[in-house]
């Protein structure tokens, strides 16, 4: 856990969305997004067990990114130009992935940042 909490930085966007919004959006056409749904269970799957053996956490910010793609792909709601904006920041300031958490389209932007690029990170 000490570990992996060494990897994680939460951010609150400041962007303010419904999210009931985003999941009416998700569940119209449902049945045409059994391969991106499946996709996300895979991952999440393969999260724990990076989580729960011994493999390199990195492995866990790289399936965040994964998901994030495939997230984006059930719903033109699921971002916008300014969390695609914060998002492409944070990646090229050094974070391997990120969840947007909170409120639809927004609220907080949890990223997967390895200590090694920390001080890449701080300066960005």
């Amino acid at each position: 856990m000490r570990e992996l909490n060494a990897h994680l930085r939460l951010f609150y966007t400041g962007i303010r969305g419904t999210a009931s919004d985003i999941a009416e959006t998700n569940v119209s056409g449902i049945t045409h997004r059994n391969h991106p749904l499946r996709i996300m269970k895979d991952l999440v799957d393969e999260s724990i067990v990076i989580l729960n053996g011994t493999h390199d956490l990195v492995g866990f910010g790289e399936l965040l990114h994964e998901a994030w793609q495939v997230k984006r792909s059930l719903s033109a709601c699921v971002s916008n130009s300014d969390v695609d904006q914060l998002y492409d920041s944070a990646i090229s300031a050094g974070a391997v992935g990120a969840k947007l958490a909170g409120a639809g389209g927004g609220g907080f932007l949890l990223l997967f940042v390895p200590p090694s690029a920390n001080r890449k990170f701080a300066n960005a």
